[in-house]
């Protein structure tokens, strides 16, 4: 006795036992001549039981006659002294990643009834680190949020209780430098003021063959004031890495038209058109890319420029 009982990790519970004929009749207090376990964890002294680990567990007398009997024993977490953290070994910088934050006891139970608030540090100054988040009861102890990291090299991040500063929880991560990834501009040297052309953009990994399953968003500038640009784009998975759109320049000259992912602005590209007056002749019979000056693809993707490459760049896929 007792039959069931619930403890938290790191207690104890006492035990007596008491034999019983083949009809259930009483035959008195025989603890002192029965040997006690516990599983699947945990030890006995003498007929005092303990385990750290939570969870359901089984208490088995074993008298010196053989006969045994059984208890259940429940056993709970402690309080929360600490946060696990599982993470990504490794991360390349400007790319999001999840982390899961679990609260534990001393003896690394999950502690589900946990509800404090929890801060984020890191030792990446440039880090896109969560809000203070509240721990809710539907959380059980265990949130995922998510994290950049931006800066090259073995860094950590760290959350921390806010109130108890001493449930905190550490990972460290080797982030790499991010990949030299660009996109590749198909469009026309020469365009007339006011007139509307395409460009074609090609998302390119760092060794210029053409990321198909980007997806990512782009946004466009120029340095042409009067231009009409296209607005921001999600690129699908029918895009392929690649997607045509419609520009219109307005001041002469020669003026850039640039374009870059908006969750990685290191990822961008850009080309140069001429602006000629509208009596002039363009190039925009040559769809989107002046093929005369010799660039050719595979894929049929055309011409341009990143980030001030030539035009006769070969595109690779």
């Amino acid at each position: 006795a007792p039959a069931s009982a619930t403890i938290t990790a790191g207690g104890s519970q006492s035990y007596t036992a008491r034999g019983q004929d083949a009809f259930n009749n009483d035959l008195g207090d025989v603890t002192a001549a029965t040997t006690f376990t516990i599983s699947p964890n945990g030890s006995c002294s003498g007929a005092s039981c303990t385990t750290s680990i939570a969870g359901p567990h089984t208490v088995t007398g074993t008298h010196t006659s053989g006969k045994t009997g059984t208890a259940s024993l429940a056993v709970t977490a402690a309080t929360t002294t600490h946060f696990a953290l599982a993470a990504p070994a490794t991360a390349t910088a400007g790319v999001a990643f999840s982390v899961t934050v679990t609260a534990q006891d001393a003896a690394n139970n999950t502690t589900p009834g946990y509800t404090g608030a929890v801060h984020w540090t890191s030792s990446d100054p440039q880090a896109v680190l969560p809000a203070n988040y509240t721990f809710t009861a539907a959380d059980a102890g265990t949130h995922t949020f998510t994290i950049t990291l931006k800066t090259a090299g073995t860094k950590s991040i760290t959350a921390t209780d806010t109130v108890t500063s001493s449930i905190t929880g550490s990972a460290s991560i080797n982030v790499a430098a991010a990949s030299a990834r660009h996109f590749l501009i198909r469009a026309p040297a020469k365009a007339k003021a006011d007139k509307a052309f395409s460009i074609t953009v090609v998302a390119k990994d760092s060794a210029g063959k053409t990321i198909k399953n980007f997806i990512g968003t782009v946004h466009f500038t120029s340095t042409d004031p009067l231009a009409t640009l296209p607005s921001d784009y999600t690129f699908t998975a029918a895009d392929r890495g690649r997607h045509r759109f419609v520009v219109k320049l307005k001041t002469l000259g020669p003026r850039t038209i640039t374009v870059n992912d908006v969750s990685d602005p290191s990822m961008r590209g850009s080309k140069v058109v001429t602006v000629v007056r509208p009596d002039e002749d363009d190039d925009n019979d040559h769809d989107d890319g002046d093929r005369r000056d010799g660039e050719h693809d595979d894929d049929d993707d055309g011409g341009g420029n990143h980030d001030g490459a030539r035009d006769s760049e070969r595109e690779r896929d």
